[in-house]
């Protein structure tokens, strides 16, 4: 079993790489986490859409559901 890698291991290891090298990680990384963020939002809107189509979900005004979760 490989030993973990710690977020400042990661960190020191970038700060060997040119500065170039450094914005190009940077910008995959910020590109892996909105490609990430889109598929969790995704799979969030196919769960809604499954629990609406089952008919799991109620109608009402912010009004409605603040008094709801008062109750």
């Amino acid at each position: 079993m490989q030993p973990q890698l710690t977020v400042n291991d990661a960190l020191e290891s970038l700060s060997t790489l040119s500065l170039d090298d450094q914005l190009m990680v940077s910008e995959i990384l910020r590109n892996r986490a909105i490609e990430e963020r889109r598929r969790e939002i995704a799979e969030s809107i196919r769960i809604s859409r499954e629990e609406y189509a089952m008919g799991n979900t109620e109608h009402g005004s912010v009004d409605d559901f603040l008094a709801s979760v008062k109750d």
